[in-house]
């Protein structure tokens, strides 16, 4: 093996790798490497170096994370889907939409089958204005209603259990008709030289929680019922895109 003041070689000739000269500087650099390949070797054996007490060598300190109970509406955050203490099995709209100033309003009554202990219910809602004060399961109201916008649910506490079996949950809710064609959404056209107005519904893949609360999930598919308040103006249509509607006007 060749070794110059500015190389360094290791074999079973030169076990302590030190250098073959080059003095203080050259001892330093040998150094260096020493520690820096204890270093690696430690990291490669899935063991980090024991630093602790390290004079310049900042410690991590572990950060406190939200206690989360079981009773608290913070457990239904970060969930793939929806939970199944709870199913809807019919929905009865009635809608008051206002084409010209793109807004409507609306009352939704599900009927909600309640299957396992609970004081809770979860639905989906996105982009909506739900009247608090308006919300009632049976004769109950809620005392916790908490919106988790990057999960797009609502959480519904009512401060005892629910009673097993159907209830009808009610509420009043106001949304905006959108121009992305997504949920409840409003489109332009010109009728005899006039502007009119359309609105259209898209819920596929998971837009009916831009129209009204629901359970948005194909295992919640069931028979929804709208029912459109004061008549349109004759320029202007509403188009609903659902196989599983009942529409009056």
């Amino acid at each position: 093996y060749h070794c110059t003041t500015k190389s360094y070689c290791v074999s079973e000739h030169n076990p302590s790798m030190a250098p073959t000269d080059g003095g203080a500087a050259s001892a330093a650099m040998l150094q260096f490497l020493l520690f820096t390949h204890l270093i690696v070797a430690a990291c490669s054996s899935g063991q980090g170096p024991n630093l602790e007490g390290t004079p310049g060598v900042p410690m991590a300190v572990p950060m406190p994370m939200p206690a989360i109970t079981a009773d608290s509406p913070d457990q239904f955050r970060g969930k793939l889907r929806l939970p199944r203490f709870a199913m809807p099995t019919h929905y009865k709209l009635h809608f008051h939409p206002d084409l010209v100033s793109s807004t409507f309003s609306s009352v939704v009554s599900i009927n909600v089958f309640i299957l396992a202990s609970t004081r809770f219910l979860v639905l989906n809602v996105v982009e909506l204005t739900i009247d608090h004060a308006s919300i009632h399961f049976k004769s109950l109201e809620p005392t916790d209603v908490v919106f988790f916008k990057d999960d797009q649910i609502m959480v519904l506490g009512f401060l005892k259990e629910l009673p097993l079996g159907e209830g009808v949950l009610s509420m009043h809710f106001n949304g905006t008709l959108s121009d992305e064609m997504k949920g409840f959404h409003r489109g332009k056209y010109h009728y005899k030289g006039e502007m009119a107005y359309m609105a259209f519904t898209v819920f596929e893949p998971v837009h009916a929680r831009r129209c009204f609360p629901c359970w948005d999930e194909p295992n919640f598919k069931v028979i929804i019922v709208i029912r459109f308040i004061d008549s349109l103006e004759a320029q202007s249509m509403i188009f609903i895109s659902s196989a599983a509607l009942s529409v009056h006007s």
